[in-house]
């Protein structure tokens, strides 16, 4: 992917559960990052909660990353939703909107 291609692409991080986007899109990368005290994890659905269709499930240790870098993106088609669990320093996912 050349340089111009990446201004195209969102990039966003949280701490809680929630619906990073609505409505059909592309999913680049996710990372999860632990805080100092615990091991954790978080779930992502293709939907707007848990109901959704679930798409992978990263888990991780105290203090560290996990991360996944897709060389081709997956699509959703309701949104991306994360079900966060405690002990998350940070959820990030760099993503692509269909235009409507």
């Amino acid at each position: 992917m050349n340089e111009d291609e990446w201004k195209k692409w969102s990039y966003d991080c949280k701490d809680a559960s929630g619906l990073y986007f609505d409505g059909p899109g592309w999913i680049r990368k996710l990372t999860l990052t632990a805080d100092g005290t615990n091991a954790t994890s978080v779930s992502f659905y293709d939907g707007h909660d848990t109901k959704g269709k679930h798409r992978i499930t990263l888990r991780t240790i105290a203090n560290r990353t996990q991360d996944i870098d897709y060389s081709v993106p997956f699509h959703v088609d309701q949104g991306l939703y994360a079900d966060i669990a405690a002990n998350v320093e940070c959820v990030s996912i760099q993503y692509k909107k269909d235009k409507p």
